[in-house]
């Protein structure tokens, strides 16, 4: 299949003479006054991983589940949430436990905190 976008290869070449103008850069200037407080990190997350999203993520998932005819455990939104949260920070990417159960497994002194006080047994 062709392509009759592109340029043949045969025809790419420099062209003499041409003079490239560098733009004028604005660098970025803060609108915020130096006493003004910036709003939180967690702020601007949370304006891309809104509840509508994580609600649509739920229908998703449990649709999913359907479609496979797996048990239908009806996930929640907050349940997707702190799904969210353990793995942004790649907790679970990052240490590489042989067995899952090592981040929330009281028994060992490898249990992960955050990991642990949010997931069920």
């Amino acid at each position: 299949m062709k392509n009759y976008d592109l340029t043949p290869k045969e025809k790419i070449g420099w062209r003499k003479g041409v003079k490239f103008i560098t733009p004028l850069i604005r660098w970025f200037q803060s609108s915020k006054s130096p006493g003004e407080v910036l709003e939180s990190p967690m702020y601007f997350f949370n304006k891309y991983f809104t509840d509508d999203l994580y609600q649509m993520m739920g229908e998703f998932t449990n649709l999913y589940a359907i479609q496979n005819h797996q048990k239908l455990i009806l996930t929640t939104t907050q349940e997707l949430k702190t799904f969210v949260g353990i793995h942004i920070p790649v907790l679970m990417g990052n240490l590489h436990y042989p067995r899952l159960r090592f981040y929330w497994d009281s028994k060992r002194s490898v249990r992960i905190p955050i990991v642990a006080d949010n997931v069920p047994k």
